[in-house]
């Protein structure tokens, strides 16, 4: 029995229920692994007997789970000695129960050990009493986790006495939670050290209660840091005595914060020394209330520093007292911020001196508001230097009076800035005298407003030096008043600059004088625009030199009046350069007259745009001498309208060269009657262009003679539109030489009409190339003559389309020869009618190639007869597609000679139809090949008689493929001999359907070798009928595979007879399934071998019933091995148990 225990698996031992471990013998339990232990679950643990488990070693104690120990009854743990007591790990102490550790009794309690009681949790040592817990040794204090001491009830802590305190660590100490904190009395409190007290955090601080705090000596305040002072409650810093606040060092104070200053009386504040009060950090003494603040002597003024001073806020700021004020220093003044100087009120800041005044900074004067500059007193004022001047804002100033202002020297008026200075009233700038205008420099100037410079005055303008005349801005020079503009001097108008001049108003140049006009230079001229030049009279503009007419822009020049222009005389239009004239508005150039347009140079022609051409009216155009004709460029000419055109004279128009009339368009082209266009040469003819060409009407292309026609060049003949290639003669088509028919597009040949088709000669017709015939309609190839057709070769009747040949009659299709035959293509043969196909002869027939042969269409080849098909060669068969195989009709397959069925390929005869194939002869039948035989499909084969199947030789029936076998009806299978199955190969025998597997017969299953038996799979096996089953010989049931056994059904197991059971192999009976062991009976599962007991798969062995397992010898209880005693369920376990026993 011990064996069995200790070959026990993990499974089984879990699987054991109560009853069997309560029956464990001592023996049994002390057999017990510790792994085995590791298996029990908690259940089990609670089953086992009290002294049974007394009995467990130190070492299955502590084998036992942390999720099995909490199994152990009350009555267990009073059974617990010390071994058991003292095999205990921590992780199974911590996992007992509160119930299970209150029922420790005393000596058992006394037993642990440190270790084990720093497992406990804050639960359990909470079921102890308060006399159990203090009679805890420090070490054993020290040994409980922070975790646990954190865990623990106020009322624990409450217990603690003050050496227990004074034992825990700085660690233990930190853990402590707020709510273990407050409950601690000054007694505790007394008991803690320095370290202790530093160890404190924040959180435990500010949970001290005000008497714990009052209880502080000086060291343990000394102990306490920075940090844990910042934590302090203002309560808590009220309830200090006079003795523990002259204990706090400056750090100290430092951290306080300002609600605990606050709460600090002024006579503590008092006392503070100089370097306490530098130790108050900036965001607490900003947080100071402004009484504090008010409280503070100058002397404590004076201790702040420059960062504190800072740091004070407006309102603390402005409750300082002239006394107060007088303590600030020269830094501490310049450390003040510009909110800050803002909030000083106007008494404080008028107590400032000389020397306090001079240490404002730019930016903090320039934070000075309105209010406080109104009051500074003329002594202030005048401590105000340059840089302090240059900062007040342009409110400031303005607060000043006049006289004030007056008194500002050349360089503070120089100082102050251009943005502060475009900000004085207008005013107050109409109160600087000429000199302090003249004081300014070009950046201020160019910063005066436009309306401050309104208001200068005449005298302030006389101020202006050159070099602040050219500083003005164009919208300062457009803010000038007329009569500020006439009062200029000739040197300062000469002063001002393009830019400045371009930007006068009309108003301001119509003011100018004479004196001041002939006083503009050609540049300032230039800069005028077209408004301010149409203000001039024309006396005026009459007296401008050539530069000066030729310095105006073109744009300015494009922007004059009509009147404008028409005032200026021949020379002025002369001194006008090609820049100039090709700037004129079609307007301008419509107002020209006859004597205006003599005076343009041919440079001048040639300078006018397009656009510009087409602006000139009829009668100028008509003017023109022939000089100005032929200076008309190609772009000139191409932009004349056909009323400019129409106005050409006879003898313009034979002035124009072939240049010239190469640009006319088509529209203008169709203005010339037909003898002007008749009179054009051919080099003029020529030069039309092809755009041109093939827009003219058709009615002038028409008048062309055939001369006119032969002039056209190949690409001209090319340009021409349908329209009007329809509109050509049979004289006109005579004219066109054979390189012109060469040009004909297809569209063009297609546009000819049928009388133009039937006047073409036969050089005409040879010239044709294969895509214009190929363009050629219906209509036209109809239209073609005896003659023409004939003249036709093999290239260009290999074009012809399929409704081209259509038109043909029958006798002209005849005539063709095999060349031409042969020259028709695959497609367009495809396209003819079956009707057209059904003319061809036997011989035409025989000139098609394998390639045209191919093309034929099903319907095509359904119409061929059987004398066309005697035409057909070996090779030509070979050529016909499987699809028009399947097509050809019954008399035609029975037509067939022997050596054509002979030439048929696999694939086509794969093709054949089951009616086809149904209608083979007997001699067709003879001539099929093995190879024919094989391309067969299933439903040709079932066409056939079973005589004819049983006539197949060996050869034959090797040939089957796998496929078409498979698909054979059971019907055909079962005529199969048993020679013809034996001659079946593995492959063929494998291909077999289980429905064909079904229906052999034991005869033919006779006829299987061992070879066949083992091709069979494993769902052949499965479909073998249980007749053929129970027919195998002892040969092919041991040529049977493990998997063919293991395919067995248990219907087939079942019929197994016991000579076959007997034959069985210990490999064959290892596998059998689970469901095949259950089919057999008992009685021969006792008659396996020992071997055969222990081949037994394990995934099998549910199959065996405990009456199976009772029914077993206990040689054959032995035989099972350890891994199949370990698969076996509790049931077969205890079985097997049994029958060891019984031995």
């Amino acid at each position: 029995m011990t064996s069995i225990v200790t070959s026990l698996s993990i499974n089984q031992i879990r699987a054991l229920s109560s009853t069997a471990i309560a029956n464990l013998t001592t023996t049994d339990v002390a057999a017990l692994t510790s792994t085995q232990i590791k298996a029990l679950s908690s259940t089990q643990i609670a089953a086992f007997e009290t002294e049974d488990l007394a009995a467990f070693s130190s070492t299955q104690i502590s084998a036992v789970t942390a999720a099995a120990i909490t199994g152990l009854t009350l009555s267990q743990m009073d059974a617990l000695g010390s071994t058991n007591i003292g095999g205990l790990t921590s992780a199974q102490m911590n996992a007992l129960s509160t119930l299970q550790i209150n029922q420790l009794n005393s000596d058992q309690v006394d037993l642990l050990t440190s270790t084990q009681i720093a497992a406990l949790s804050a639960a359990a040592l909470g079921t102890m009493t308060s006399d159990e817990i203090g009679t805890f040794t420090s070490d054993e204090v020290s040994a409980i986790s922070t975790k646990v001491l954190a865990s623990l009830s106020t009322a624990a802590i409450a217990n603690f006495n003050s050496d227990q305190i004074g034992a825990l660590s700085t660690k233990q100490v930190a853990s402590l939670t707020s709510a273990q904190i407050a409950v601690l009395t000054s007694d505790q409190i007394d008991g803690m050290t320095s370290g202790q007290v530093a160890a404190l955090t924040a959180k435990q601080i500010t949970a001290l209660t005000t008497d714990a705090v009052a209880s502080l000596d000086s060291d343990q305040i000394g102990a306490l840091n920075a940090k844990q002072i910042a934590a302090f409650s203002t309560a808590q810093v009220a309830i200090l005595d006079s003795d523990q606040v002259a204990a706090l060092s400056s750090t100290q104070i430092a951290a306080l914060s300002a609600d605990a200053l606050g709460t600090m009386t002024s006579e503590e504040i008092a006392t503070f020394s100089s370097d306490e009060i530098a130790a108050i950090s900036t965001k607490v003494l900003s947080s100071l209330s402004t009484a504090t603040i008010a409280n503070l002597d100058s002397d404590k003024i004076a201790a702040l520093t420059s960062k504190q001073v800072a740091a004070l806020t407006n309102a603390q700021i402005g409750v300082l007292t002239s006394d107060q004020i007088d303590g600030l220093s020269s830094d501490n003044v310049a450390a003040l911020t510009a909110k800050q100087i803002t909030a000083l009120t106007t008494d404080a800041l008028v107590s400032f001196d000389s020397d306090q005044i001079a240490a404002l900074t730019a930016k903090q004067v320039a934070a000075l508001s309105s209010a406080q500059v109104d009051v500074l007193t003329s002594d202030q004022i005048d401590a105000l230097d340059s840089v302090q001047i240059a900062a007040l804002s342009a409110a400031a100033l303005g607060t000043m009076s006049s006289d004030e202002i007056a008194t500002f020297t050349s360089d503070e008026v120089a100082a102050i800035s251009t943005k502060v200075l475009s900000a004085l009233s207008t005013a107050t700038i109409a109160n600087f005298d000429s000199a302090q205008i003249g004081a300014l420099n070009s950046k201020q100037i160019a910063a005066l407003t436009t309306a401050q410079i309104g208001v200068l005055t005449s005298d302030q303008l006389d101020g202006l030096s050159s070099d602040n005349i050219v500083a003005l801005t164009a919208k300062q020079i457009t803010a000038l008043t007329t009569d500020a503009v006439a009062s200029l001097e000739s040197d300062q108008v000469a002063a001002l600059t393009a830019k400045q001049v371009a930007a006068m108003t009309t108003g301001q140049v119509d003011a100018l004088t004479s004196d001041q006009v002939q006083a503009l230079t050609s540049t300032q001229i230039a800069a005028l625009g077209a408004v301010a030049l149409d203000t001039m009279s024309s006396d005026e503009i009459a007296t401008f030199t050539s530069d000066e007419v030729a310095a105006i822009s073109t744009k300015v020049l494009s922007s004059l009046s009509t009147a404008t222009i028409a005032n200026f005389d021949s020379d002025k239009i002369a001194a006008l350069t090609s820049k100039q004239v090709a700037a004129l508005t079609n307007a301008q150039l419509g107002v020209l007259t006859s004597d205006q347009l003599d005076g343009l140079s041919t440079d001048n022609i040639i300078a006018l745009t397009a656009k510009q051409i087409t602006a000139i009216t009829t009668d100028a155009i008509a003017s023109l001498e022939s000089d100005q004709i032929a200076a008309l460029t190609s772009k000139q000419v191409a932009a004349l309208s056909s009323a400019q055109v129409d106005a050409l004279t006879s003898d313009q128009v034979q002035a124009l060269s072939s240049t010239q009339i190469a640009a006319l368009s088509a529209a203008a082209l169709n203005t010339m009657s037909s003898d002007e266009i008749a009179t054009f040469t051919s080099d003029e003819v020529a030069a039309i262009s092809t755009k041109v060409l093939s827009a003219l009407s058709t009615a002038a292309i028409a008048n062309l003679d055939s001369d006119k026609i032969a002039a056209l060049s190949s690409k001209q003949v090319a340009a021409l539109t349908a329209a009007q290639i329809g509109v050509l003669t049979s004289d006109q088509v005579d004219g066109l030489t054979s390189n012109n028919i060469v040009a004909l597009t297809a569209k063009q040949i297609e546009a000819l009409t049928t009388d133009a088709i039937s006047s073409l000669d036969s050089d005409q017709i040879a010239a044709l190339t294969a895509k214009q015939v190929a363009s050629f309609t219906s209509a036209q190839i109809d239209s073609l003559n005896s003659d023409q057709v004939e003249a036709l070769d093999s290239d260009q009747i290999a074009v012809l389309s399929a409704a081209a040949l259509g038109t043909m009659t029958s006798e002209e299709l005849g005539k063709f020869t095999s060349d031409e035959i042969a020259a028709i293509s695959t497609k367009v043969l495809a396209a003819l009618s079956t009707a057209a196909i059904g003319n061809f002869a036997s011989d035409q027939i025989a000139a098609l190639s394998s390639a045209q042969v191919a093309a034929l269409t099903t319907a095509q080849v359904a119409t061929l007869t059987s004398d066309q098909l005697d035409g057909l060669s070996s090779d030509v068969i070979t050529a016909l597609t499987a699809t028009q195989v399947a097509v050809l009709t019954t008399d035609a397959i029975a037509s067939l000679e022997s050596d054509q069925v002979a030439a048929l390929t696999s694939k086509q005869v794969a093709a054949l139809t089951t009616a086809q194939v149904a209608t083979l002869t007997s001699d067709q039948v003879d001539a099929l090949t093995s190879t024919q035989i094989a391309a067969l499909s299933a439903a040709a084969l079932g066409t056939m008689s079973s005589d004819e199947i049983g006539t197949f030789s060996s050869d034959e029936v090797a040939a089957i493929s796998t496929k078409v076998l498979a698909g054979l009806s059971t019907d055909i299978v079962s005529f199969l001999s048993s020679e013809q199955i034996s001659a079946l190969s593995t492959g063929q025998l494998a291909s077999l359907t289980t429905a064909q597997i079904g229906v052999l017969s034991s005869d033919q299953v006779d006829g299987l070798t061992s070879d066949n038996i083992v091709a069979l799979t494993a769902k052949q096996i499965e479909a073998l009928t249980t007749d053929a089953i129970s027919s195998l010989d002892s040969d092919q049931v041991a040529a049977l595979t493990s998997t063919q056994i293991a395919a067995l059904s248990t219907a087939q197991v079942a019929t197994l007879t016991s000579d076959q059971v007997e034959a069985l192999t210990s490999t064959q009976i290892a596998a059998l399934s689970s469901a095949a062991l259950d089919a057999l009976a008992s009685d021969e599962i006792a008659t396996f071998t020992s071997d055969e007991i222990a081949a037994i798969n394990v995934k099998a062995l549910p199959g065996l019933s405990t009456e199976d397992i009772g029914a077993l010898s206990s040689e054959q209880a032995r035989a099972f091995t350890s891994q199949q005693i370990g698969a076996l369920n509790s049931s077969q376990v205890e079985a097997i148990i049994a029958a060891y026993n019984d031995v």
